[in-house]
């Protein structure tokens, strides 16, 4: 993986073209021939984007940035869904802190855009939590 910083644009670049190199090769296909499959610019993308960041120290420790493709029957459930899948990698990142020494105190703080996903969480019933 490379990746490649811009300061000045507030940008950060990832690219595997070694690995994708490396797998041609494995599968004997490095001398195969490159295809631009061009997708119609008046298509639009029906499904939104959801992402959370983590930091630690004003650093940056885990993210996630991706299209949401979960069937969701509005706005607030996608936003409920992304909020639910950053709280499982809060979990996961306590753990990993804790597994490696690190004393991790108080509540994580998840903050969220959307109102209504935010009253869903908080709403015992759909949450499965007893009052």
């Amino acid at each position: 993986m490379h990746i490649v910083r811009d300061r000045a644009a507030g940008t950060v670049a990832l690219t595997q073209q070694r690995y994708a190199e490396d797998v041609l090769v494995r599968y004997e296909m490095a001398a195969a021939k490159p295809l631009s499959t061009p997708i119609t610019e008046q298509l639009k993308r029906a499904e939104s984007t959801t992402g959370y960041v983590f930091l630690l120290f004003d650093g940056s420790v885990s993210w996630q940035s991706r299209l949401q493709h979960s069937v969701a029957t509005s706005t607030v459930e996608a936003e409920y869904m992304a909020a639910s899948a950053a709280a499982r990698e809060a979990i996961w990142l306590r753990k990993l802190m804790s597994d490696l020494g690190v004393n991790v105190f108080g509540a994580t703080v998840l903050l969220g855009n959307n109102q209504g996903a935010q009253a869903l969480a908080r709403n015992p019933l759909h949450s499965g939590s007893q009052p």
